[in-house]
């Protein structure tokens, strides 16, 4: 039998030590998101409108769960639930489309403009009934919340020995009508869940309670309302990335550079193990670095460090990290592609301002 060779035995053990004690940290960053939907440039100017559909199974709106137990909603909530829910979602949708500056001019008409009905199926609204909207309102857009569905539980003792939350399920299905195309352009349903267990924080304001059942239900109807806005147009998101710290002193230090923002100084620290003869550290290193970069506005150095991470993982065969490196490396392509919609979109602007100043 063979002796393994002493070096080798070192590299793997610490390999293996680097692999164990690895830690891996969330980092919030802001991006710019385009919206999913492509409108025309000169879709200036929308109305906002609830169809007021129920379907007939949707039974449960004046109903809570707590645990397994199906009670009633308090009186004083359950009279009003519907029309304090829906107009809560459109007013979140209109306040959070005014704030991304997407369109001129929005136009809110009240959750009842349309008297509710209730069926089997749901139909769209007819191309006259868009017509006519059009011709009073002047519109370029028709978004419908066609119909939205809500359920709030709580569990004060946790299911099986968990930690005790609440929780509202909220499913909205909204339309876009083009009044000059007469055409139905998206119809899109949304499932939301947003839960309380009283374990988060906020820096400003601490620990964050439970709301009591109607706080709840609005605050799950506002969010549902954002999250569509999100469809609808572009904007700066917050979203979440990794970056790692092995078990070298040089990437702790680096950790805490980061963490206050002192980016050239962890990219430096970074930066020394950039070498293919550092191994794992060498793929680490330039995930960072590509992080870091990202976050001083450098695409294209991010994208540079993300692929010697990606050519070293694959150098070294290990899967897992390959597929790490892999999924960041399809976001920074995926913002490169963002970035280029925002600037054909500012390009236009600035064309559009050009002309009035010819």
């Amino acid at each position: 039998m063979e002796k393994a060779k002493p070096k080798l035995f070192m590299i793997l053990i610490i390999t293996l030590f680097i692999s164990s004690c690895t830690i891996y940290r969330e980092f919030p960053i802001e991006v710019y998101q385009p919206s999913e939907l492509q409108f025309p440039d000169d879709a200036k100017d929308i109305v906002i409108l609830s169809h007021n559909f129920k379907f007939d199974q949707d039974t449960f709106q004046n109903y809570y769960k707590r645990n397994k137990k199906l009670l009633r909603l308090p009186e004083n909530i359950s009279q009003s639930i519907d029309s304090m829910m829906v107009t809560k979602v459109l007013n979140s949708l209109s306040k959070s489309l005014k704030i991304n500056g997407s369109f001129e001019d929005i136009k809110l008409l009240p959750y009842n403009f349309i008297e509710q009905s209730k069926g089997e199926f749901i139909s769209t609204l007819s191309k006259d009934f868009i017509k006519k909207l059009d011709a009073h309102y002047n519109t370029d857009l028709v978004v419908s919340l066609e119909t939205f569905s809500y359920f709030y539980s709580e569990y004060p003792y946790g299911v099986e020995k968990s930690i005790a939350y609440n929780q509202v399920l909220t499913a909205a299905t909204w339309a876009v009508y083009s009044p000059d195309k007469e055409l139905l352009l998206d119809i899109k349903t949304m499932v939301d869940t947003v839960f309380w267990d009283g374990s988060t924080t906020d820096k400003k304001r601490g620990r964050i309670r439970k709301p009591p059942i109607a706080e709840a239900l609005q605050t799950a109807a506002q969010v549902a309302g954002e999250n569509y806005a999100r469809r609808l147009s572009p904007g700066w998101q917050n979203v979440y990335r990794m970056y790692v710290i092995p078990p070298v002193e040089d990437f702790k230090d680096a950790a805490r550079h980061f963490e206050q923002e002192k980016l050239d100084k962890a990219i430096a620290l970074w930066d020394k193990y950039n070498g293919q003869r550092f191994g794992k550290l060498s793929i680490w290193a330039n995930y960072n670095i590509a992080l870091a970069k990202e976050l001083q506005g450098n695409i294209d150095a991010a994208k540079q460090a993300i692929e010697k991470s990606l050519l070293q993982a694959i150098a070294l065969k290990n899967s897992e990290d390959i597929k790490t490196v892999s999924l960041y490396n399809s976001v920074l392509q995926k913002r490169v592609y963002d970035i280029s919609i925002l600037s054909e979109k500012e390009n236009n602007l600035d064309k559009f301002f050009e002309g009035f100043q010819e």
